[in-house]
């Protein structure tokens, strides 16, 4: 008796893989009453069929399971499985890894990550969140009849991803998801888990876009501390400067605090200037996209003096590692006053037709020896 009451659950917990993504506390009640083997659809055609749908949309949208977070359908299914599966539970047991919930939870992260290009996504890094907790939370429960959906390393990659994209995520937890990768290399030695550098420039990135107003005067400084302690582990390439002088770039906008206008210029002319030391130490490739974020910083330098100084300093630097494109070119003329400009780019500048001046006509007239390195991806690109 005591063996056929442990197959009836075993194939119970089998069965929730297969049953419709609508009702299925009730319908795993009425199973037990029943036992009947009536469902036939998979999780995975499921999720096939939601795919066709816009998952994005504002329909079926519910506050689960924290009332702050909106999650839409398909973060919903996957979050509402993980906890189903948390709920059955008892001791001295093994944990067995469940590759095909996993698969399914790292399929809701990359929609967020791609419909997030196509569409803003609200609560994207929140929603990304909630599944990887929901994971990690699996992990300490012991059962003897289902198996664990572990997070991966493509879990994290993609959690970090969806924080790098979401304006109102919270930056400070994209950096504990990393601490969290570091935790678990050091404790399972799951070496796939040691962060990249890629892990944090997503981080790095992540304040780059972030618009929250409570991290606003903050954010230069936490971007730029964050950097230090990389650069002393050697996890820095370009893009972590680039997206460290977005952050800045990004404090000193017009509508941000004084305090954050201030930190953002003082910080983002250190943090070019460290990058500068670390091209020509070749620590790092120099690359187009810095140079031409610092630019744009120069622009709100109230000094007018001061401004031209550092600009032109900047791309006559540029041009010595032949990183000049048609970005850095239009950042240049934002900085500098149209006089200045038109006297640094005289050997290029037509004077008879003033509608051939633009960036874009004066990249193309530059010598080679100036754009040869040059970055010639989208600007949003890094």
């Amino acid at each position: 008796m005591k063996q056929s009451y442990y197959k009836m659950f075993k194939h119970v917990a089998l069965m929730m893989k297969r049953l419709p993504v609508k009702n299925r506390a009730i319908e795993y009640r009425c199973y037990l009453t029943t036992n009947a083997k009536t469902y036939q659809p998979s999780w995975e055609d499921e999720f096939s069929r939601l795919d066709l749908l816009n998952p994005w949309s504002n329909r079926d949208l519910v506050s689960f399971p924290a009332e702050h977070i909106i999650l839409d359908k398909t973060t919903r299914h996957v979050v509402q499985l993980l906890q189903e599966l948390r709920s059955f539970r008892s001791s001295n047991s093994t944990h067995m890894v469940d590759r095909a919930t996993t698969k399914r939870c790292n399929r809701a992260l990359e929609n967020l990550d791609i419909g997030s290009a196509k569409a803003a996504i609200h609560g994207q890094a929140a929603r990304a969140y909630e599944i990887l907790e929901g994971m990690e939370a699996l992990e300490e429960v012991s059962s003897d009849f289902i198996t664990i959906p572990h997070p991966t390393a493509e879990t994290y990659r993609l959690v970090l991803r969806n924080f790098a994209k979401d304006p109102e995520g919270n930056p400070l937890d994209a950096a504990a998801v990393v601490k969290r990768m570091e935790q678990r290399y050091k404790n399972f030695t799951h070496f796939e888990m040691m962060p990249t550098i890629t892990h944090w420039n997503d981080v790095l990135r992540a304040w780059a876009v972030n618009t929250q107003k409570a991290l606003e005067e903050d954010r230069a400084y936490n971007a730029a501390n964050l950097l230090q302690q990389l650069k002393v582990k050697r996890l820095v390439d370009s893009s972590s400067y680039s997206h460290t002088l977005k952050s800045c770039l990004v404090s000193c906008s017009p509508s941000s605090s004084k305090r954050a206008r201030a930190l953002g210029l003082e910080i983002g002319n250190k943090v070019f200037n460290d990058y500068k030391v670390q091209v020509k130490n070749k620590t790092i490739e120099a690359d187009s996209f810095p140079y031409s974020l610092y630019l744009q910083i120069c622009r709100y330098l109230p000094d007018t003096k001061r401004r031209h100084k550092l600009a032109l300093s900047a791309y006559d630097d540029g041009c010595e590692r032949g990183v000049i494109n048609n970005y850095v070119l239009d950042s240049l003329s934002k900085a500098l006053s149209p006089a200045v400009y038109q006297k640094r780019m005289d050997t290029v500048w037509d004077s008879s037709r003033s509608n051939k001046n633009t960036a874009a006509h004066l990249f193309q007239r530059l010598p080679t020896s100036v754009t040869q390195n040059a970055s010639v991806r989208k600007e949003s690109g890094w």
